[in-house]
């Protein structure tokens, strides 16, 4: 038996850096359960991820944190073919999606809309338009972009630009939980794709596949 964790398959590589921080034991998760290779814990995070000090959604899925910690001395091998997510009791399962698929569908939503915002007001004579194109001259002397022309803005003074925070897409793949052969505890979050109403979800269950007969069954919900 390679493993309690994963689907062991040849030419798995040795576990990549990534992931989220692992607790110090899986009685710190809601939930955990100990085989003889390993003890896997999990907490539910509904839709959200989160990392390097960002929060998300991820509308379209369901996100599930998974920590593996192997028994003294043993090597598992972790995959995302062994995690499969039961909702409301159903014998249909929803499988685990690779991150670059979860990226790509919070990079690309179907219904992002683009807004232009415009505000007016005056200070005394001067007329302030924000968010509209600029006014052209109509013919030569005209005294309408004069009127509306915007006032200089303010001097700043130089300072060091902050850091780009990371957009959803890096979060979810950056936090994923790493695959691989490991001696060393593990987890990160594993994304199930999901289209229904979150209220509609009574009861949730993660199935992870072993080399024993059944898998194990961790109830989240």
């Amino acid at each position: 038996m390679r493993s309690s964790v994963a689907l062991a398959f040849a030419g798995v590589a040795v576990l990549a850096a990534g992931g989220t921080v692992t607790k110090p034991a899986g009685s710190d998760y809601a939930v955990s359960k100990t085989t003889v290779e390993s003890t896997v814990a999990a907490d539910y995070l509904v839709q959200s991820l989160s990392g390097s000090g960002q929060t998300y959604v991820a509308d379209r899925h369901l996100v599930v944190e998974v920590a593996i910690f192997p028994a003294t001395g043993k090597e598992v091998t972790v995959s995302l073919n062994s995690f499969t997510l039961c909702i409301n009791g159903k014998r249909v399962a929803l499988f685990a999606q690779t991150p670059e698929m979860v990226a790509s569908s919070l990079k690309h939503p179907d219904w992002e809309y683009e807004r232009q915002l415009t505000m007016a007001g005056s200070v005394g004579d001067r007329g302030v338009i924000l968010g509209r194109p600029p006014v052209s001259e109509r013919f030569p002397g005209d005294p309408r972009p004069g009127r509306e022309r915007l006032p200089n803005p303010p001097r700043v003074e130089s300072v060091t630009p902050l850091a780009e925070p990371k957009s959803a897409a890096e979060i979810a793949v950056e936090t994923a939980l790493p695959e691989g052969r490991t001696r060393y505890s593990v987890s990160g979050h594993v994304y199930f794709p999901y289209g229904g109403k979150l209220k509609a979800i009574r009861s949730v269950a993660l199935l992870v596949t072993t080399g024993e007969n059944e898998p194990v069954v961790l109830r989240l919900r």
